[in-house]
């Protein structure tokens, strides 16, 4: 492997390693299962095929539709990358509509909203489209 490859995996690996301390931060704020901080990356091997990479994550509160295969380990990476900013975007839509109307909340639902908005804007890397077009050899 280059060192601009490992350069490469290690940037990708920092940044989920950054959203998913996050990701912890916020579901820790209130009520919340074991399971919302997991994310994996499986490598699967099935009927004597070349085995392919799956993304999964059991969690309560956000709950993704990804049943793609990827070929490489770094397609899954990248994929895993978009997957934690959606579910980011996913509870920040539910954090403005908090602040919309604070009086239908709870303090502690009112105090995850805030914090939300407040460290979303601190993290340029989860504004805008998070979806990268995908080169064909990321997918099966």
């Amino acid at each position: 492997m280059t060192e601009l490859a490992i350069l490469s995996f290690n940037n990708m690996e920092d940044k989920i390693l950054k959203l998913t301390k996050m990701w912890y931060q916020y579901v820790g704020m209130g009520h919340h299962k074991d399971r919302d901080c997991h994310w994996y990356i499986n490598k699967v091997w099935s009927y004597g095929d070349v085995p392919h990479y799956k993304i999964e994550h059991y969690g309560y509160i956000f709950k993704p539709c990804n049943s793609r295969r990827y070929s490489s380990y770094a397609g899954a990476e990248k994929a895993l990358y978009r997957l934690i900013n959606k579910a980011f975007q996913k509870e920040m839509s539910w954090a403005k509509d908090v602040m919309e109307d604070a009086s239908a909340y709870d303090q502690t639902q009112i105090d995850k909203a805030l914090w939300l908005i407040k460290n979303y804007k601190e993290m340029p890397q989860m504004h805008g489209k998070t979806q990268t077009k995908r080169r064909q050899s990321d997918k099966i």
